[in-house]
């Protein structure tokens, strides 16, 4: 089976920096992806932390930086959540704070529409 050039790139980064990789069947990647939508390839991850607001303004301060926060209220689509995450995160924010009830949680979705960006906030 002939691979994409980034699923190709993406193995090679794995294997350098010693990242497990197992390949299963179209069937199997949907079950795990709980999407068709998964592009030939998904991550296990474990579950995120969420930090305390003192968590992050300790983070910020011992980087020397003042600390930079955005609240949410009212973001139910996990899509948009994960939109406004990569421009969160690629303005340099230090953390989001997000409603525990009646709002978008880190999930999957959410994660999968923040390229990445909500495990740097």
């Amino acid at each position: 089976m002939e691979m994409k050039p980034q699923l190709e790139e993406i193995l090679f980064r794995a294997k350098k920096d010693s990242i497990t990789v197992e390949r299963v069947t179209k069937k199997q990647l949907e079950s795990q992806a709980h999407t068709k939508k998964h592009q030939g390839i998904i991550a296990v991850v474990p579950d995120p932390v969420y930090s305390t607001v003192d968590d992050i303004i300790s983070f910020a301060s011992k980087r020397s930086e003042p600390p930079l926060l955005v609240m949410l209220d009212g973001i139910q689509d996990p899509h948009n959540f994960g939109a406004i995450s990569r421009t969160i995160e690629a303005s340099g924010f230090h953390g989001i704070i997000i409603p525990s009830r009646r709002s978008a949680s880190i999930s999957p979705g959410a994660v999968r529409a923040s390229a990445g960006a909500l495990g740097h906030v």
